[in-house]
């Protein structure tokens, strides 16, 4: 199983990258995976959904919260994109 804590990013800005995408999650009112290999996210906590830089965004609080997704397959490289913005101090 894999969790991921990110802020959302534009699908729209990155719809020409390649076929070595394995997940893609806009968030977009859902945790929909929108690569086409079906790894549908879940919620984890209290995770929000709020105005992102464009679109949506997942709001998240720092504790607990997230974004469950089913087991992936093994890769040796991951590379994750996204866009985030802190509104507090860390551990605050």
């Amino acid at each position: 199983m894999l969790t991921l804590y990110c802020q959302s990013f534009s699908w729209a800005k990155v719809k020409n990258l390649n076929d070595s995408v394995v997940v893609a999650w806009p968030f977009e009112g859902n945790f929909n995976d929108i690569s086409g290999n079906g790894y549908q996210g879940k919620l984890l906590g209290k995770t929000k959904f709020g105005t992102g830089k464009f679109g949506q965004s997942i709001a998240l609080s720092g504790k607990g919260d997230g974004i469950i997704t089913p087991k992936l397959e093994a890769m040796d490289e991951v590379t994750v994109a996204h866009w985030s913005k802190c509104t507090g101090r860390f551990g605050a």
